[in-house]
């Protein structure tokens, strides 16, 4: 989290989805964290059905901006 903080301080923007895979309370807690300081999303999974659906829901909403060439 406190390499998050400073990258922000250096304007460096990026967006972080996170995944929990049948975490406990505490680990939520971060990943959510992590997600919520980047703008991103925090996404459950409590078996392999719900992991299958977050990975695609958070892959969903990646995009790539290239530098002009």
């Amino acid at each position: 989290i406190e390499t998050i903080k400073k990258l922000h301080v250096s304007r460096f923007r990026f967006v972080i989805h996170t995944i929990g895979f049948n975490v406990d309370q505490k680990t939520r807690d971060q990943l959510t964290n992590i997600a919520q300081l980047t703008n991103g999303q925090y996404f459950d999974a409590a078996d392999s059905a719900q992991l299958t659906k977050s990975l695609v829901d958070a892959t969903s909403k990646v995009f790539v901006i290239e530098k002009a060439k």
